[in-house]
């Protein structure tokens, strides 16, 4: 009984001290440095390490499946395997932005790109048609910019790829110049708060391109030639076009187009000017007296020619055009004094070259004195 009262005694009395704390030995915290909760921030981040690891694994494969699908379906149809046909038409199927997307689609539609940005020797306009028309056809206003910046990427490889592409590639960019119109021909709210980021994007990918293939700032010409508003275009067209347009005059590219940009935008000035009716000038009620003399020689010439006071101008309806030249005086200006006195310099000289080798075609150029203009407007 003793013996067991005893033990019984040391199992009730508290166990002894740690000897490495009575001795004053420091703790394993103490050793490794590490604050108490350290050991779990790094097993997490061990986790999120590992996270992203199989990301770029999921990336990989999903890499090589677009490559080998690509390459299976081109062939004819009845020899291609059904799996590679069910994933290219998902592919495609996902391509389409017309389709409403959710999250995961839009993180498929990303990885997607990635992987035909990394497979572009695989695409071919006779087999994949239906996949470059959903990429070419994108309106990037629409897109998170993750995905924009992931098309844009695309875009810039496809071009490069023996200049196959190349005119879709610039075609699809310059489109992009203009936001969405919505109802009563404005942008809406949520296109001018991206609009900067947009235009900045579109200038980058295009000046790659330009560097990459040689042939690129010549056809870039003709297609904003092509491109460029009309005379009946609503003002915020043509301003958000002009001001993405005039974002490439500027270094490398301005030496190239800087000249064409400018003489495309000042014919466009020179073009809204004319139209305006006499009519409309007298309705702002300032210096009526200035405009007898001109008033005259109208009267003189009114017998059918097309140029009397009766609204026989172009535009129909001079304030909106009015509108639309102040609107785009605002753009050039400050572009114009956004860049350097011998910038500026040059390209007045080179857009003078431009004009004099248009009139000797027998052109009718009324735009270069508008240069000097201009010139004065930024009080160089």
């Amino acid at each position: 009984p003793p013996a067991k009262t005893l033990e019984t005694s040391r199992l009730a009395s508290p166990p002894p001290p740690c000897p490495s704390r009575r001795a004053g030995i420091p703790s394993a915290t103490h050793l490794t440095g590490r604050p108490p909760g350290a050991e779990a921030m790094v097993a997490e981040l061990r986790r999120d390490d590992m996270a992203e690891e199989a990301g770029t694994i999921r990336d990989s494969v999903a890499f090589r499946l677009v490559e080998r699908v690509l390459q299976s379906v081109r062939m004819e149809p009845f020899l291609i395997a059904p799996y590679d046909l069910e994933q290219y038409r998902m592919m495609v199927g996902t391509l389409d932005t017309s389709r409403t997307k959710n999250r995961d689609d839009e993180a498929l539609y990303v990885t997607y790109l990635k992987a035909l940005s990394e497979a572009v020797s695989k695409i071919d306009i006779t087999y994949h048609h239906s996949l470059l028309n959903n990429i070419f056809a994108v309106r990037i206003w629409y897109l998170q910019r993750d995905t924009m910046v992931a098309l844009l990427d695309l875009i810039t490889r496809l071009a490069a790829v023996a200049d196959q592409y190349l005119r879709e590639c610039l075609q699809m960019l310059v489109n992009n110049f203009t936001p969405p119109i919505v109802e009563r021909n404005e942008v809406p709210t949520w296109a001018v708060s991206r609009k900067k980021d947009i235009f900045s994007h579109l200038c980058g990918s295009l000046k790659t391109i330009s560097d990459t293939v040689p042939l690129a700032p010549r056809m870039l010409r003709d297609i904003i030639d092509r491109s460029m508003p009309k005379l009946f275009d609503n003002k915020a067209k043509m301003i958000s076009f002009v001001e993405c347009m005039l974002g490439l005059d500027t270094d490398r590219m301005g030496d190239l187009i800087g000249a064409i940009l400018l003489a495309k935008v000042v014919d466009l000035l020179t073009e809204l000017d004319v139209n305006i009716t006499w009519e409309d000038i007298l309705q702002e009620e300032h210096d009526k007296g200035i405009f007898e003399m001109e008033l005259e020689d109208l009267d003189a010439d009114d017998d059918g020619d097309g140029f009397g006071q009766a609204g026989t101008k172009v535009c129909l309806g001079g304030n909106a055009c009015a509108e639309k030249l102040d609107g785009l005086m605002v753009v050039v200006c400050e572009h114009l004094k956004s860049l350097d006195r011998q910038r500026l310099y040059k390209g007045i000289c080179h857009s003078e070259n431009y004009i004099s080798s248009i009139s000797a075609e027998g052109a009718q150029i009324k735009i270069c004195p508008v240069y000097h203009v201009l010139y004065l407007l930024t009080g160089s």
